[in-house]
């Protein structure tokens, strides 16, 4: 059995027990994604296994609160005194099950192996409508006999939906110990505050307006999602960093919500089919203003509102109500 020097200290003293650490303490270059602690985010962590084969090992650092768990699959592994997983003669296999319990939108999962390499070509994302491999693999840092690798998938960009899944990954060969892992998702989840009201449109109630995803402005995933609207009306969103109330402005049955200077999402209008809804993913780096697109920055509050069209009963328009979204 290969022992490396981190393993040293915990074999002097067979008989003494782990000491408690997070298990990023373990890593030599781990890597904080910009989205955990935020809002939406869950977090699990392993520095201490206690189960080689066939039955789940789940995670043990405080911080953890996300449902996971990770089962190595190759039989002949053993559990070593500092409580890794090791594997001395053939390639082990991880199953890594996640169950967020909403969609998710960002994944990262970062691995610490001693003695061997981890087959990285092997790692997948595996959910019911398919499989996904990394959008990212990188190395961490491979000093003598430790090796620290990150995957990562942005399953926003991929344009799929996912709500649990199973990460799968092989060991390059055997001589592979799994001495830590750390794992970060990032769910859909409703940001901002609402305020503002508006009037009831042609379907009867007002048509409303969430802010969904990160307010991190360095994530940039903010989609803008206007429901309850007419069918097969048009409509767009509308941006600025002030508040007001104007009671019907330009002849429309709404509210408009904004104030001072007042951007237009006019080059993407959205038509509502027959859901009655339509959205748009902004980016944050380039919000219309009157005097061309400018970028935002952390601190800032921005407003939204939906401008749409409707019949009620002759041709007017109306607006949702307004959601404000604090940048962090």
């Amino acid at each position: 059995m290969h022992l490396s020097l981190h393993a040293l200290p915990a074999l002097l003293v067979l008989s003494a027990p782990a000491l408690a650490q997070g298990a990023a303490d373990k890593f030599d270059a781990d890597e904080t994604p910009a989205f955990r602690g935020t809002v939406h985010s869950q977090f699990a962590g392993w520095d201490v296994f206690t189960v080689p084969f066939a039955a789940p090992n789940f995670p043990d650092d405080t911080s953890s609160d996300l449902n996971a768990s990770i089962t190595q699959l190759t039989p002949g592994a053993i559990i070593t005194s500092t409580q890794n997983i090791y594997h001395p003669s053939s390639a082990p296999f991880y199953e890594i099950d996640v169950f967020p319990g909403a969609e998710v939108r960002q994944v990262v999962f970062q691995a610490r192996t001693l003695g061997n390499l981890v087959d990285t070509s092997s790692m997948l994302l595996n959910y019911p409508g398919g499989t996904i491999a990394p959008t990212e693999i990188r190395d961490l840092t491979v000093p003598a006999f430790s090796y620290e690798t990150y995957y990562a998938w942005d399953l926003t960009a991929a344009g799929v939906s996912v709500t649990d899944f199973t990460l799968t990954l092989n060991g390059a060969a055997g001589n592979v110990s799994l001495d830590a892992a750390l794992l970060d998702v990032r769910t859909d989840g409703v940001i901002g505050t609402n305020y503002c009201s508006t009037n009831a449109n042609s379907t009867g109630q007002p048509g409303s307006i969430e802010a969904r995803g990160s307010d991190v402005f360095e994530i940039n995933d903010v989609t803008l999602v206007a429901d309850d609207l007419p069918f097969f009306s048009a409509g767009y969103f509308l941006a600025s960093t002030t508040q007001d109330f104007v009671a019907n402005p330009a002849g429309s049955q709404g509210n408009l919500c904004l104030g001072g200077d007042v951007g237009r999402y006019n080059t993407s209008v959205f038509n509502t089919g027959t859901t009655g809804a339509g959205s748009l993913t902004i980016d944050l780096t380039s919000i219309p203003q009157p005097n061309g697109p400018i970028t935002g920055a952390v601190g800032e509050t921005w407003n939204f509102q939906c401008w749409y069209r409707d019949t009620n009963p002759s041709v007017t328009s109306n607006f949702t109500n307004g959601v404000s979204v604090t940048l962090n």
